[in-house]
């Protein structure tokens, strides 16, 4: 997808402009009709060329307290969607906001790995990198990095961050 612009907020109520497309549905009532039915076709064979997001746009405004958040430049692809593969996930973007006064230009790529049967996930080189902007910052600008492995095991309730890196304000911790 090419282009996409997507508007959300709230009014001067506060009241959400997505308020009107989530009320409360009709009861349905189930088909009872024959149908011939197939069966569902195996997760395992299905492959995908992959997500190709480019140059989106979302802005967020919120007439209720006059915040306007403005995400521009989106670009959101990965690898091919193959059924236990890895993805790979690359997604930039840039950002400003007026309250408070903040722009960024931001980068986040990794590699996400998943066995659905044992629940486990992981977020392998995960790689976060962004360029802040703002009259709020010593000096008007600030580079921010990241670097991890990130995994979960849902069968065990477990989480861990692994290799971890982080350079901010002329300040690494690992």
């Amino acid at each position: 997808a090419r282009g996409v612009r997507i508007h959300a907020g709230k009014d001067k109520q506060g009241t959400p402009s997505w308020a009107d497309l989530v009320g409360q549905a009709p009861p349905s009532t189930p088909d009872t009709s024959a149908k011939e039915s197939k069966p569902p076709a195996a997760l395992g064979s299905i492959l995908i060329g992959g997500l190709d997001i480019q140059n989106a746009a979302l802005t967020w405004e919120d007439r209720s307290t006059g915040q306007t958040v403005n995400i521009t430049d989106l670009d959101i692809t990965t690898g091919r969607l193959v059924f236990g593969e890895p993805i790979d996930l690359n997604i930039a973007f840039n950002a400003a906001a007026n309250q408070p006064e903040l722009a960024a230009g931001t980068t986040l790529t990794g590699q996400i790995h998943y066995n659905i049967d044992d629940k486990k996930y992981a977020v392998k080189a995960l790689t976060f990198a962004s360029q802040l902007t703002s009259s709020n910052i010593a000096g008007g600008t600030a580079d921010i990095s990241m670097t991890a492995d990130i995994s979960a095991d849902l069968n065990a309730d477990t989480a861990a961050l692994t290799s971890l890196v982080v350079d901010a304000l002329e300040t690494r911790v690992t």
